[in-house]
Parts: C-alpha cells; sequence; structure tokens
C-alpha cells in the first residue's frame, strides 16, 4: 500500500497543475512494472499408483501468494481432487481408474506474477495376480480322468480358460469359489501335452499357468516266454505266447536271419501261436511284438537253435602201427550212408596220407610211415544238414632196429690217464652220440663215422663209474649202452700227510717208544705246507773245516752232485731246473740258496748219518756225510736232501721211496707217486693249511716272504739239531 500511495500523488499533482485552463496538452502515463517470476518447486519426475489405490501429490510455488489453482488430466486413466491448505502449496489426491499411463498438468495463477505451470507422468498399474499351487508335471492313465486344483494369489471373481497343446487330453474346467479353478483331465492318447489355465479379473494382471502332463499307456507284456527254444533242421515246432491282459492287438514277428521260417495265429485275444520251422543250422533270435490301443508295446525276444541232425563215425579204431616206410590202408565208416564231403589230417608230418569215398558214407585211408614217432590223424565229413562227424585215433610210426655190436664192457685206468676205445652199431648209419656219466670222476668225448664211433676217456677221480652211451639216428631205435670205468686213484693220502706235512704213524720197524723219541709226536690238523716260493740255486763248497775235521768234494763228486739237484728238482716240481749253481770255499748263506757242505761222521759224534738238510729254508743248507758215500750214495742221498730243501719231509710208513729214513735198497730216483704228491704240493703252494686231498680245493699260499717258518715249529714240526734233518737211510 505505501508503493501504491507514491504512485497516485504524482498523479494528483499533476491534475491540480492543469486545473487552471492554461498550460499544455496533459501527458501520457508510464507502463505498468512486469509481472515478477513463479514456478513449481516439488514437482515429482513421475509417480505410480494401483487400480482404486489414492495417493497424495504435495507441490510448493517458489512464493508463497495466493493464486489460483487448475489441474488436469490427459485421460481419464485418474481422478484428481485438489486443494490449497496454504498460500503457495497445492495438494492433489489422486486416484487410479483404468490402467494405463497418463499426464497430469497443475497451474497457479497469481497477480503481479508470471503463470506457474508443472507436468509429470503417472503411471496406474492393475494389481499383480498369479497362480500359487501350479504342479511341476502331471500323470493320467490312457481312459483315465483326474482332478487337480488351481489357486489365484487373490480370491477374486475371474474369467477362465484352458487349453491342452495337443488332442492327447480332454480338459474340463470349473470354478466352485473365488480365486480357485478346477480341472478335470482324462487320458485320451499316450504321449506328452501342456495344460495352459489363464484367469482375468478387471484391475489385475492376468494370471496364467503351464504344466505338463503324461498321458501314461496300460502295462502290457508277454507272460510265458520261453528261455531259449531248440528246433532241428527240416523239422517244426510251435510255440504259444500271452498277454498279461486278453486284449484285442495287433501282432507281428520277426527273426533275425533266414534260420528260420516262422508264421503266426491269434486263436483268441491275447494269445499269438507261432509255428517255426528249422531252414538252416545256427543260432537266431525270435522277436514277437503286440501292439493294442491305450496300452505299452509288448516286445518278447527268444534265442532259437536250428540243430543239425546227428552224424558220427561208427568204426574208429583205438589206435593203428605202422613201419617206417611202411604203407597201410583203414576204411571208416559213418552212421548215416550220406553224400559227404571229406577231410583228413594228421598232427605232424611223421606219416604221409591219401584219401577216398568209396561209398556213400565210407571212407577209405592209406597211411605210409615216413618218420618214427606218435601221431594223431582225424577224419572229417560234412554233409548238408548233419552234424559234422570227426573221429582221431593215434597212429604209432615204430623205427628200425639199431644196436651196439662192439661195446667194452668195461675200462680200467688210472686219475689222469686217457684211454681210446672203438665202438660199432649194427647198421651202417651215421648217429648221433649222447654221453652220460658221472661227471666227478671221468670225463668222455667221441666223435663217430657212419657205423662207428671212437670215444676217449679220462680218468678224474678213483673210484668206479658208468658211461652210458647213446647212439641216435633218424628212423632206427637208439643204441645204448653201459660201460663200467675203474679208475686207480695214484693219490695216497699217508704219503701226502707225510711227505708235505710231516705227519706219519710210525713205521712198522721201528717200536713206538724209538719212533716218538727220534721224531716226537705228529699231528697234521694245524701244518701247513714248507714248499719253497720258487726253485732255489744252489752253492756246493769244495771243502768244509770244523772243530771235529775239514772234509772236501772231488770234482766227480761235484758232478754227480749236481746231477742229483737237476734230477730233484725237475722230478719234484715237475718244471725244469731254472736256478743256478755255484761252487766256493765258503758259505752263501743267501735268500734263494742252498749251500750243499761236505762232513763227515765224526761231525755227527759217530752216528750213521747219511747226510741233513734244512726243510724249506730259503737260505738253506745241505750235509753230506762224505764218509758214508760208499754204504749211502752220494747221488741218491743228494736227491733226498735236495727233497728236504725243496720243503719235503720224510716218508716213515714207506720204506722203499727215496724220502724214506730207512732204505734197504738206495732208488736212483724218485717213485712216479712221489714226484705225483710232491709236484701236487709245489702247485699248492707255500703256507697252504692241510687237506685231506689238494685236488678237492683251491688254495692260495701266503707263506711269501724271506723268513723260513722255524719260528713257528708247533706248526711245521720241531726238527733236532738246530732244524737240520738228519737222514740215517741205512
Amino acid at each position: 500500500m505505501p508503493r501504491l500511495t507514491l504512485l497516485l500523488l504524482p498523479l494528483l499533482a499533476f491534475a491540480a497543475c492543469g486545473g487552471d485552463g492554461g498550460g499544455s496538452a496533459p501527458t501520457a502515463p508510464p507502463p505498468p512494472p512486469p509481472p515478477q517470476p513463479l514456478s513449481w518447486t516439488g514437482v515429482p519426475e513421475s509417480a505410480t499408483i494401483t487400480i482404486g489405490e489414492q495417493t497424495e501429490i504435495s507441490l510448493s510455488l517458489s512464493s508463497a501468494v495466493a493464486a489460483t489453482y487448475s489441474h488436469s488430466a490427459s485421460n481419464a486413466n485418474v481422478t484428481i481432487a485438489g486443494e490449497s491448505p496454504r498460500a503457495g502449496i497445492y495438494r492433489l489426491q489422486v486416484t487410479g481408474v483404468e490402467p494405463g499411463e497418463t499426464t497430469i498438468t497443475v497451474t497457479a495463477t497469481a497477480a503481479g506474477y508470471q503463470t506457474a505451470t508443472a507436468t509429470f507422468p503417472v503411471m496406474v498399474d492393475v494389481r499383480p495376480l498369479a497362480w500359487t499351487d501350479i504342479p511341476e508335471s502331471e500323470t493320467v492313465r490312457f481312459g483315465e480322468q483326474k482332478e487337480i486344483s488351481l489357486s489365484l494369489s487373490e480370491p477374486v471373481t475371474a474369467t477362465y480358460t484352458h487349453s491342452a497343446s495337443n488332442a492327447n487330453v480332454e480338459v474340463t474346467g470349473a470354478s466352485p469359489q473365488a480365486g480357485t479353478y478346477r480341472l478335470q483331465v482324462t487320458g485320451v492318447e499316450p504321449g506328452e501335452t501342456d495344460i495352459t489355465v489363464t484367469a482375468t479379473a478387471a484391475g489385475y494382471e492376468t494370471a496364467t499357468a503351464t504344466f505338463p502332463v503324461r498321458v501314461d499307456a496300460r502295462p502290457l507284456a508277454w507272460t510265458d516266454v520261453p528261455e531259449s527254444a531248440t528246433v532241428r533242421f527240416g523239422e517244426q515246432t510251435e510255440i504259444s505266447l500271452s498277454l498279461s491282459e486278453p486284449v484285442a492287438a495287433t501282432y507281428m514277428h520277426f527273426a533275425s536271419n533266414a534260420n528260420v521260417e516262422i508264421t503266426g495265429a491269434n486263436p483268441q485275444a491275447g494269445t499269438y501261436r507261432l509255428r517255426i520251422t528249422g531252414v538252416e543250422p545256427g543260432e537266431t533270435d525270435i522277436t514277437v511284438t503286440a501292439m493294442a490301443a491305450g496300452y505299452e508295446t509288448a516286445t518278447a525276444t527268444f534265442p532259437l537253435t536250428v540243430e543239425l541232425q546227428s552224424l558220427s563215425w561208427t568204426d574208429v579204431p583205438e589206435s593203428e602201427t605202422i613201419k617206417v616206410g611202411e604203407r597201410k590202408e583203414i576204411s571208416l565208416s559213418l552212421s548215416a550212408a550220406v553224400a559227404a564231403t571229406y577231410e583228413h589230417s594228421v598232427s605232424d608230418g611223421i606219416v604221409e596220407i591219401a584219401g577216398e569215398s568209396s561209398g556213400a558214407g565210407t571212407y577209405r585211408l592209406r597211411i605210409t610211415g615216413v618218420e618214427a614217432g606218435e601221431t594223431a590223424i582225424t577224419v572229417t565229413a560234412m554233409a548238408h544238414g548233419y552234424e559234422t562227424a570227426t573221429a582221431s585215433f593215434p597212429l604209432t610210426v615204430e623205427l628200425r632196429t639199431l644196436e651196439w655190436s662192439v661195446l667194452p664192457e668195461e675200462i680200467e685206468m688210472e686219475v689222469g690217464e686217457e684211454r681210446t676205445v672203438q665202438l660199432e652199431l649194427n647198421s651202417l648209419v651215421l648217429p648221433e652220440l649222447e654221453i652220460e656219466m658221472p661227471e666227478d670222476f671221468v670225463a668222455a668225448a667221441a666223435e663217430c663215422v657212419i657205423g662207428a664211433c671212437e670215444m676217449t676217456v679220462r680218468g678224474l677221480a678213483g673210484g668206479e663209474a658208468v658211461i652210458t652211451v647213446t647212439a641216435i639216428a633218424d628212423g632206427y631205435t637208439e643204441a645204448t649202452g653201459d660201460i663200467e670205468v675203474f679208475v686207480e686213484d695214484p693219490f695216497d693220502p699217508a704219503l701226502w700227510r707225510e711227505l708235505v706235512f710231516d705227519a706219519f704213524d710210525c713205521p712198522a720197524a721201528a717200536t713206538s717208544e724209538r719212533c716218538q723219541s727220534r721224531w716226537g709226536e705228529r699231528t697234521v690238523e694245524d701244518r701247513i705246507t714248507a714248499v719253497l716260493p720258487v726253485q732255489p740255486s744252489f752253492h756246493i763248497l769244495t771243502q768244509a773245516a770244523t772243530r771235529s775235521g775239514t772234509w772236501r768234494f772231488t770234482s766227480r763228486q761235484i758232478d754227480t752232485i749236481e746231477e742229483a739237484i737237476h734230477n730233484a728238482v725237475e722230478q719234484l716240481t715237475g718244471m725244469p731246473f731254472s736256478g743256478r749253481i755255484t761252487t766256493g770255499t765258503r758259505l752263501k748263506d743267501e735268500y734263494g740258496w742252498v749251500d750243499v757242505v761236505p762232513l763227515g761222521t765224526a761231525f755227527w759224534d759217530g752216528r750213521p748219518v747219511c747226510g741233513a738238510a734244512r726243510v724249506g729254508a730259503t737260505e738253506g743248507q745241505i750235509h753230506i756225510n762224505t764218509d758214508r758215500l760208499d754204504d749211502c750214495g752220494l747221488l741218491p742221498v743228494t736227491m733226498h736232501e735236495v727233497g728236504h730243501a725243496l720243503g719235503f719231509y720224510h716218508v716213515l710208513n714207506l720204506g722203499d721211496y727215496l724220502m724214506s729214513p730207512f732204505l734197504t735198497e738206495i732208488p736212483a730216483s724218485f717213485t712216479e707217486t712221489e714226484q705225483f704228491h710232491a709236484r701236487l704240493a709245489w702247485e699248492l703252494g707255500r703256507g697252504a693249511s692241510y687237506t685231506p686231498d689238494p685236488r678237492r680245493r683251491a688254495t692260495t699260499s701266503f707263506l711269501t716272504t724271506d723268513t723260513f717258518p722255524l719260528g713257528a715249529m708247533n706248526r711245521i714240526g720241531e726238527t733236532p739239531l738246530e732244524g737240520m734233518v738228519q737222514c740215517p737211510l741205512h
């Protein structure tokens, strides 16, 4: 109002000035001021309501002025009421009438202000409606009816429809109460279908549900299907089958192959009769099918065998025998006089066979022996519609006789000796020879020519053995014979103990007291060999002076001593003498040397000693009594003492040997038995423990040092006179 007053006063003043009737003409009034801006501030972007629902929407103007309001909707989907609770505020009451979208426009008009207009969309939604108990699936049998009740989520009055995806079912429906629909479903054809149910209600969504329904056929099966059936070739058999229900059905049958011919008849509902004829032998499967409306298809399959007529051989021999080169005819007959195809075979090639049919049901074999042995002959007859007739019988092809015509009954020999014997056969054949023998006693080998063999036998150990010789030739029996072999063993355990290990029983020529006083106790279990590791060299003293006197070797005696050394070393070791022989007036007393010293009876205080020696000493000495050479003999005494120097002892039990201290006759050389045992010891080596027979085991020598084992005489045996073995010899 104060502003309005200010505007009016100038107008009044202007009017007064012009009232005096004079002055200039009046001026135009000034333009009115422009309207002020006005707008809605709380307009929603959109709004949503459901049919029948009312919602309140408040709008505000940008200025709190008194205004005139109006509103409108773009269609009749809503009804609107509006009021202004206070200046600048307009409240709408919007009610949903029809589903769909509408646009609401609100206008405010106030003096001096611009017109404020606002527009926003409103969506009118229908209410939700759904089926709440739809089954996942349903099953109904052919011809049966099933009731299915469905319910809506709201108990509203609705219009219902239903449909099926095919004609497998018939469906009727009724609504017993608001929100419920009941279906009556009848199976018409077996199979699958989908049923769809729809409910429509004003102001609600359309409720649609679909679920599958399977119409099952009624069960139908064959009740008396055989596990298997048999019919003979050319014969007919009848098989009746029944269904589980006596229904009218359509029947079918077939066989898996052409082995049979089949016809079928339906004498009454639910029964089917097959007539089956065997056409070809073999196996087939027969399948029968029954089809009836509204029922499952009944199918049954069973195996059927078409058997052959029986056929067999009637006069098969238990066995037959022929000789090599012989020919034999054998006739066989069948149980039926039928035309057949024949075959024959033999398990190996020791016979030749030819065969022919001499008439229906008869087969004749011609057999020739080729090689000796056992075989089996098989004959087969095949006729259409009949079983295959097979017969087998053994046949022996005998060999011609082969024998030894010359075969020694026995052979006598020694260990290490070889004998050659001639063997002859009664036939001129080149045999293969097999030799069986005890390999611990003998060894044998042979070479054969036509009709004879030459066999060489070697004795390995003493004892008796039997050699079995077998001659083998194609087409002949084996010729077998035995030869007794007697092998004498030159090995003497007593000589072995005494010569090599200085262990013995006192000889019969000496009393036990005298024997013990001279040589002491002799046991062998803890003894070792004393043979030298290698052949020694020999140094002959031409003269020796002692307190008892001076003695010399003559040049002829030296020659004899050298001969004795060569003979003794070679005979006892089995090898040529490889050492040296020297002479001189002073002792050598060196490793690997044996000093040969001339002494006299006075040296031994008048005792009848022929000589003495250190046994197996690597620095050896031999003493020769030059005063008794006429009684003792220089050659045998020297050989005897060289035997000691090489590592051998006296043989007390056996007075005929050169290594015996008691000789009635002085031999010129070592016996073969002495040489045999000495060479065994030389091969065995120095320091080997006692073994009853050195040929039975391998032994390694361990005394390889320079020291002769006189320091261990408890093992080798104490020797008197400072290790010198005295040898009376007479």
